[in-house]
């Protein structure tokens, strides 16, 4: 028993020890710290030796936990200057460390890198002189919430090992000379609401792993050299309707944005006469729960929109939208959609029945959908359906609930849906069969009179070409064998110098003149052989071969 007590007494002895080695520790570290300072003020005249932090009368801005360690000093404003010493990353149960609005100089410490055994949870050193890099070990502060170094004159990059600052809320470095890019990394700080790293010199873009940042709420990239924040996918706002969206600004006061809770809950931009919005940024934003877009410009399909699992009411009406329905849309708590007014094609997705089954409200109106009610859509719990002007709507509809209310006007719901399917063919075969047999017969048409006319400048040529030669092969031939050449006419001079008459004039009238004058030298030489009269009348000269022709009928030939 005795060997117990005196065990006891022995561990006792021993933590007594240890505290006060640890309190004289502390003491230690912070006049180390007094000594480096400039305190024209005396705000640190309590800080003596030989005094504890903790007992008594405690140090001005020393804040100690009930076992007697230092977990917070708040120095913030008190007039003090001289640099940081690395001492105070020996407070290994150090949580909270301000000293903001002061005259500091030099350097971070890279030593604080173990303030409070990395286990510190704000840092506050903004409004000072500060100069040099953020130090890169400071990234094994992976408890650390609030970090605040803003007003300062750091340089140099951010550090990537800060992305291992994975409970951080709030990243203050505004207004000092940072460079280079933003580090795509910082995507892993999930819990961060605000990132403020205006007026710097940052280059490069936003990189696009931020969309993962859910909880920011308040990102200050204003006063860089950054680029693409505005770029060639933003939307366009002609009228300035999105003046007040600012990358410094808090998205709660933006207008159209509802928050609740400091996280957005709703997005109302209807008829502001926007183009060019991208929804599969907005993908990311989990507690949405009303959306309106209605009488924009989005001339786009639908996107999936599958992250907005919270929303409830979805308005895309008159919003230029194109394609069709995607039936692998997941919004399990959508209750009204509206759709209506645009240029949706295709049929009515089945798979809405286990897509969408909170659907109460629903309109589709005034599209160019087909097909017919998909019968599962029965299921859901519909009291507004609206289908109007959409002609290709078919087939009948399903065994709706009693309370629900079904517009159908033009549609042809009423028709089974392999007629209305079959008309369209059917129209469309003898609309395409008329344009083709319109273009067939104008083809044909055209085709026939340049044939024509061909034909009788041939036809022509032709009769022209048989006239002479048969002239010529008349003029030729001798009394003896003419009545053989006119293949049966009567063998009468007084006929053959009629006939001869009307051939020599055929000739004339031809322009064959050489053949003309033979022809009226046989007939004066035939009248002269016979020595008679052609039917009474006086032989004699030919008449003037220059003379209007006599008519000739081509069948005499």
């Amino acid at each position: 028993m005795a060997a117990k007590r005196l065990a006891l007494l022995a561990v006792l002895a021993l933590s007594s020890l240890v505290v006060v080695r640890g309190a004289s520790e502390e003491d230690t570290l912070l006049l180390e710290f007094k000594g480096s300072l400039v305190d024209s003020k005396g705000a640190l005249r309590s800080w003596q030796p030989g005094t504890n932090p903790c007992k008594g009368r405690a140090w001005a801005g020393v804040t100690c936990s009930g076992s007697g360690r230092v977990v917070a000093i708040n120095l913030s404003g008190a007039g003090l200057g001289g640099t940081l010493s690395a001492s105070l990353g020996g407070l290994t149960s150090l949580q909270e460390l301000s000293l903001a609005n002061n005259q500091f100089e030099g350097p971070l410490p890279l030593a604080w890198a173990s303030l409070g055994s990395g286990q510190a949870y704000l840092i506050n050193l903004s409004g000072n002189q500060l100069t040099g890099t953020l130090p890169s070990t400071w990234g094994v502060q992976t408890l650390l919430f609030h970090l605040r170094l803003s007003s300062n004159a750091l340089e140099g990059t951010l550090p990537v090992e800060w992305g291992r600052m994975r409970r951080l809320l709030t990243l203050h470095v505004s207004r000092n000379r940072l460079s280079g890019t933003l580090p795509a990394v910082y995507a892993t700080m999930s819990q961060v609401t605000l990132l403020d790293f205006s007026f710097n010199a940052l280059e490069g873009t936003l990189p696009p792993p931020w969309g993962q940042l859910a909880s920011l709420q308040v990102l200050g990239l204003q006063s860089n050299r950054l680029s693409g924040l505005k770029g060639d996918g933003a939307a366009a706002d002609s009228a300035g309707a999105l003046r007040d969206w600012q990358w410094d600004s808090n998205p709660c006061w933006w207008r159209g944005v509802t928050c609740t809770a400091g996280r957005v809950s709703a997005l109302k931009l209807g008829n502001l006469g926007l183009s060019g919005l991208k929804m599969d940024a907005l993908d990311k934003i989990k507690t949405m729960e009303a959306l309106d877009l209605s009488g924009n410009s989005l001339a786009a399909p639908l996107p999936a929109l599958s992250g907005l699992s919270q929303l409830r009411y979805l308005n895309l009406s008159r919003a230029e939208v194109t394609g069709a329905l995607p039936g692998n849309w997941s919004l399990p708590s959508v209750f009204d959609l509206n759709l209506a007014g645009n240029a949706l094609t295709g049929s009515l997705p089945l798979a809405w029945a286990q897509g969408l089954p909170q659907l109460e409200v629903l309109s589709l109106a005034d599209n160019q959908l087909k097909g017919g009610v998909p019968s599962s859509w029965s299921w859901l719990p519909l009291s507004y359906v609206d289908l109007r002007n959409n002609l290709g709507i078919c087939g009948g509809m399903p065994s709706w609930q009693s309370s629900i209310t079904v517009h159908l006007a033009n549609t042809n719901s009423h028709q089974s849906c392999l007629l209305v399917h079959a008309s369209g063919v059917v129209v469309g075969m003898v609309f395409g069969t008329t344009v083709v047999v319109t273009v067939t017969c104008l083809v044909a048409i055209t085709a026939l009179v340049i044939y024509i006319r061909t034909t009788k400048t041939t036809l022509r040529e032709v009769l022209q070409e048989r006239s002479v030669v048969s002239l010529a092969s008349f003029l030729t031939v001798n009394n003896s064998t003419l009545p053989s050449f006119l293949n049966g006419y009567p063998s009468n001079p007084a006929m053959m110098n009629r006939l001869t008459l009307k051939l020599a004039a055929f000739a004339q009238e031809r322009g064959h003149d050489m053949l003309a004058r033979r022809g009226y030298q046989r007939l004066f030489r035939n009248q002269s052989d016979d020595s008679t009269h052609t039917d009474g009348g006086q032989a004699g000269q030919p008449q003037n071969f220059h003379s209007k022709a006599p008519e000739v009928e081509l069948g005499v030939m």
